[in-house]
């Protein structure tokens, strides 16, 4: 297996929990003695939120290159590609597979960025490109792309920040 990732996402990855942790740390502990004590649960629940957020959108998003398959890794989803039912890679705009079915799936892991002016999408696409046959499958024989939803455990961090809005929203907190 190989796995297609930008060489900044591991690094802005750590940096955004570092950055929210610190966030956290601060922001909970001048405000703890002076704010309603549910407002700053609140508030810590928000922020392990935005941090689980960060790691699924910078260090998990990636594209992983198997034997006859090509998986896209996103931000809540997970996509399996039968190599055979890849049409063409595009690179307008960011990376998006495009299969005989007429599915276009979107990689977020090489959304289009100022930063690299699209040589990193470029390069993952020819990379991509190297292990799909010369020919795509005719549709009618071609298997399909299937998503699914990608949760995991640390997952669970979202639902209490999700619970709180909605207990604010209706003037419970």
């Amino acid at each position: 297996m190989t796995v297609l990732q930008r060489r900044s996402a591991p690094v802005g990855a750590w940096g955004s929990l570092v950055f929210f942790t610190s966030l956290g740390t601060v922001g909970v502990g001048l405000g703890w003695d002076r704010n309603p004590k549910p407002g700053m649960v609140y508030l810590a629940v928000v922020i392990l939120g935005l941090m689980r957020m960060g790691w699924r959108g910078l260090g998990r998003a990636r594209v992983e290159l198997r034997v006859g398959e090509v998986r896209v890794v996103g931000l809540c989803t997970q996509w399996r590609v039968p190599a055979v039912a890849v049409r063409t890679v595009e690179t307008e705009g960011g990376l998006h597979l495009i299969t005989v079915h007429g599915d276009r799936i979107s990689v977020f892991a090489f959304s289009a960025s100022l930063i690299d002016r699209d040589r990193t999408v470029r390069a993952a696409a020819a990379h991509i490109r190297r292990i799909l046959p010369r020919r795509p499958a005719p549709r009618a024989t071609a298997p399909p792309a299937t998503r699914r939803i990608d949760w995991r455990w640390a997952d669970i961090s979202l639902i209490p920040g999700i619970l709180g809005a909605i207990a604010v929203m209706a003037g419970i907190l």
